[in-house]
């Protein structure tokens, strides 16, 4: 993979349609990139991973696999999820400093 585009990308689920769980997504990762979701219990980080791995189906807007829409899950895809109650101060301390990035968080 060299590059997965998400565009526009909105989720609800089935039984509650006018409910949306992640709304107007756009992210842009190069291959060699490292991604890191952050956020509070619920607001949509699990079912964003699963979308990513082609284990659900977006209600709008497109996620591309180099330029090509994804298709259900598959082995060339690579998704992990590793699920740990981290502050975001010890996130930026342990993940983030060694990258020279900036995080920004708006919770």
């Amino acid at each position: 993979m060299e590059k997965m585009e998400i565009k526009n990308l909105s989720f609800a689920y089935k039984d509650e349609p006018e409910k949306n769980i992640l709304e107007n997504i756009n992210l842009t990762v190069e291959q060699g990139e490292f991604v890191c979701l952050l956020g509070q219990s619920g607001c949509g980080k699990s079912t964003f991973l699963r979308l990513l791995a082609g284990l659900e189906t977006a209600g709008q807007g497109e996620i591309l696999e180099d330029g090509k829409a994804i298709q259900g899950a598959s082995l060339d895809r690579s998704v992990v999820s590793g699920l740990r109650p981290f502050s975001l101060d010890e996130c930026r301390r342990k993940y983030c400093s060694g990258f020279g990035a900036e995080v920004s968080c708006n919770v």
